[in-house]
C-alpha cells in the first residue's frame, strides 16, 4: 500500500558488465510499485523519483495513427505530461500471442519509441520516455514471465554505448523473434492518383484490406487483388477524395499492419 492504494512491488537487480572482469551483480531493490487502471500503468518510486508520487507512465487505450498519448516519466521532479505521437502501429509475437504494439514520437520528430501492449517501452518497463530527457541508454533485451522467456529484441539501439557491445541473449532465448517489419510490405506510390501496388514478402500470410478516413470510418473493404505473380497486389483507391486515409492489411487472424495513405488529385 502506497498512499491509501494497491501496488504490485517492483524489484530490481543491477548487473554491471556481465561476462567480463569486472561482472557484478548488485543486491536486489524494490525500486516501487505497479498497477493498471482503465488500460493506465501508473508506477510509484521513491527509489527512482525522490518521491511518492503517482505517474501515469503508459496509456494503452485504443488509439489511431496520428493520435497522440500524454504520459510522465519517472524522473526526479518531472510530473508534466508528455506528448508522443504514434507513427506507426503493428504487432509483435510474445510466446504465442501478438501483442499490439505502438511506434512513437515526440513533437520534433526527434526521438523514437515502441511501446508493446502487456510489456512495455522497448527501452524497458520503467525507462519509458527517458531518451527525451537523459543522455543514459536503456534497451530492453528480453522478456520473460513466470520464468518463461518469450520475447528477445531483435534489434536494440545501445544509444549510447561503445564497442564491444553485450551480445543480445536471454539465457535459454538465443534467438530473437522476427519482428512484423521483416513481414516487408513496400507500399507505392504514396501519395497516390488512383491506383497503388503493394508488395509482400510472403504473400500467403496477406488476405484483405480495409480503408478508412482519419475519423475511422470504413470507406473499402476487400480481398487483396493480386497484379503481377505472387507477391504483388492492387489496391484501387480512384474513387476516393483526395485525402488522407489509413489502410489495415489483414495478415491473419491475430495480425494486421496500418500505413498512412496519401490520395491525390
Amino acid at each position: 500500500m502506497i498512499n491509501a492504494t494497491s501496488y504490485e512491488k517492483l524489484f530490481f537487480v543491477s548487473h554491471h558488465a556481465p561476462g567480463t572482469e569486472v561482472d557484478t551483480i548488485y543486491p536486489k531493490i524494490c525500486i516501487g510499485g505497479i498497477r493498471e487502471a482503465n488500460r493506465k500503468i501508473f508506477m510509484v518510486s521513491s527509489y527512482i523519483c525522490i518521491d511518492t508520487t503517482e505517474r501515469c507512465v503508459y496509456d494503452f487505450n485504443p488509439s489511431n495513427i496520428g493520435d497522440t498519448i500524454f504520459t510522465q516519466v519517472l524522473s526526479p521532479g518531472l510530473l508534466s505530461f508528455v506528448p508522443h505521437i504514434i507513427y506507426s502501429i503493428d504487432s509483435v509475437l510474445i510466446g504465442s500471442v501478438y501483442h499490439k504494439r505502438l511506434h512513437l514520437t515526440d513533437t520534433t520528430y526527434t526521438y523514437f519509441e515502441n511501446w508493446i501492449e502487456g510489456v512495455g517501452s522497448e527501452l524497458g518497463l520503467i525507462y519509458a520516455s527517458h531518451s527525451s530527457f537523459t543522455d543514459n541508454s536503456y534497451d530492453l533485451i528480453c522478456f520473460s514471465e513466470n520464468d518463461v522467456h518469450e520475447y528477445l529484441n531483435p534489434a536494440p539501439g545501445f544509444g549510447y554505448c561503445l564497442e564491444p557491445l553485450p551480445p543480445v541473449a536471454c539465457d535459454t532465448l538465443v534467438s530473437g523473434i522476427p519482428s512484423p517489419e521483416n513481414f516487408e510490405i513496400l507500399l507505392y506510390p504514396n501519395p497516390a492518383w488512383d491506383q497503388m501496388l503493394m508488395e509482400i514478402k510472403n504473400d500467403k500470410e496477406a488476405s484483405s484490406y480495409e480503408i478508412t478516413d482519419v475519423e475511422g470510418r470504413l470507406l473499402l473493404c476487400n480481398s487483396l487483388d493480386k497484379y503481377s505473380g505472387n507477391q504483388k497486389f492492387r489496391i484501387d483507391i480512384s474513387q476516393l477524395p483526395s485525402g488522407i486515409y489509413y489502410l489495415k492489411v489483414f495478415a491473419d487472424a491475430k495480425r494486421s499492419y496500418t500505413f498512412k495513405v496519401v490520395k491525390s488529385n
